[in-house]
């Protein structure tokens, strides 16, 4: 199954909606002066601390799901640590293939805005998110990413494969999760900043080609090496944990 969504959650959240924040001290990424609006805007909706944040997460909900089926539970069962043991030792495969999944995102993503987006519009995007509150929006989509959906339909359909509907299920829950970590002045604030830009609209516009993209990354086999080697990882430490419990 395809264990991983695309690791920048919901780019247009907090765009989608006629909202807005309250200043935050997290500091807003470093961008090279000499990088383009278009890729300044990307490097801004996508910075490390975002990724950093939604692998934290992405594994959480994934050991969730695991303590949240029968099969796995029973094993656990007799053989105590097992579900630990296949996260400790598949964590470097893990986040190989989260980082290789965020940079197809950066990717995709400074493709579609550099085509659908002006440089003006570009510049004021990453000038509202490049925000300390802007950041604080960013960052909390990928602490908040709800995955349990994506997950549930991997598993049901033959190969892994998800459907569109269980992928919109959890784009919904994000934003309502990430709407619960904000303070009502927090939204107005952010959203008065949003909606004053030339940006909002040309993103509102463009952000179901960015949703279709990932959503179409997701099921792709672009990262099938990385999957294959993670999934390797993950089943060498469930037998050789279970051969040492026997």
């Amino acid at each position: 199954m395809k264990t991983f969504l695309p690791a920048v959650a919901s780019l247009g959240l907090a765009l989608a909606l006629p909202f807005s924040l309250q200043a935050q001290d997290t500091a807003p990424p470093v961008v090279a002066a000499e990088e383009s609006a278009h890729a300044h805007l990307v490097a801004v909706m996508s910075p490390d601390a975002l990724h950093e944040a939604s692998f934290a997460n992405t594994v959480s909900e994934l050991r969730r799901f695991y303590m949240e089926n029968p099969d796995f539970v029973l094993l656990d069962k007799e053989c105590p640590g097992l579900i630990d043991n296949i996260f400790e030792k598949s964590e470097d495969e893990m986040r190989d293939y989260h980082w290789a999944e965020a940079n197809a995102i950066r990717s995709l993503m400074l493709d579609l805005v550099t085509e659908y987006l002006t440089e003006e519009q570009a510049s004021e995007g990453a000038a509202l998110y490049g925000t300390p509150l802007g950041q604080k929006v960013i960052i909390a989509a990928g602490q908040n990413q709800n995955l349990q959906n994506t997950m549930e339909s991997a598993v049901e359909n033959k190969g892994g494969e998800v459907d569109r509907t269980a992928f919109d299920r959890d784009q919904r829950a994000t934003t309502s999760k990430v709407l619960r970590t904000l303070t009502r002045a927090e939204i107005e604030e952010f959203g008065r900043l949003a909606m004053g830009s030339k940006f909002l609209p040309a993103f509102q516009r463009l952000n179901p080609l960015i949703q279709q993209r990932k959503f179409e990354l997701l099921n792709s086999d672009r990262l099938s090496a990385y999957e294959t080697r993670m999934q390797a990882a993950m089943q060498d430490a469930m037998n050789s944990h279970i051969e040492a419990c026997n």
